[in-house]
């Protein structure tokens, strides 16, 4: 077995595969959901190429916003509760817009994504922590590469997933991503951490 075999056979583990499950799930989801807003913007919008550009900006906004902020949160209560409290908000807020989509503004659709993107902001701190509960010390560096590489492929490929989505039914599309937000949640929600976290309210 080569040496890369060896890593992934060794950071293989209950914890480590459902953490990748729920970030999969999640990454995929929050990649479908921000061309799903594209198309909608596109669909009310005059100045389509302007507008699109700010969906994707004002998703990622939070990110830069509050990152400092979600990381220390991430230190001081429960990894898993973070992950899946962040997947259950972004799965109800996409609830909340299908109710919306009769009378969606271009206004709606910005505060949606903004909403949207709270919700990843805490995610991807909390995952990255993660790691370290779920792997050995020595395997770090190889579960990290692995998780990195996630967000890359999700938005290429959720680029794809989504134009199939739509091409079928926008709120059936949504009803998927909804969904998916929901099996993140659970699969973060059952990890078994290898490594203890160390908060103010257990261990």
């Amino acid at each position: 077995m080569n040496k890369i075999g060896k890593n992934f056979y060794n950071v293989i583990n209950f914890g480590f595969v459902n953490l990748f499950t729920g970030q999969i799930f999640s990454h995929f989801a929050d990649a479908i959901v921000q061309f799903i807003l594209a198309v909608l913007l596109l669909q009310i919008s005059a100045n389509t190429g302007k507008s699109i550009a700010l969906v994707f900006f004002v998703f990622l906004l939070p990110q830069f916003l509050i990152s400092t902020f979600a990381g220390a949160i991430c230190d001081r209560v429960s990894r898993k509760a973070v992950l899946s409290i962040s997947c259950i908000f972004r799965a109800l807020t996409v609830c909340v817009l299908i109710f919306f989509l009769p009378q969606l503004s271009a206004g709606l659709i910005y505060t949606f994504a903004f909403i949207l993107g709270i919700g990843a902001a805490f995610f991807y701190p909390a995952k990255m922590s993660a790691v370290t509960n779920v792997v050995k010390r020595n395997q770090f560096k190889f579960a990290n590469a692995l998780t990195s590489s996630v967000g890359a492929v999700a938005l290429l490929f959720g680029a794809l997933a989504a134009n199939h989505l739509i091409n079928l039914n926008i709120v059936k599309a949504l009803y998927i991503v909804t969904a998916m937000y929901f099996i993140g949640a659970v699969s973060t929600s059952i990890i078994k951490f290898l490594i203890p976290q160390n908060y103010f309210t257990g261990t």
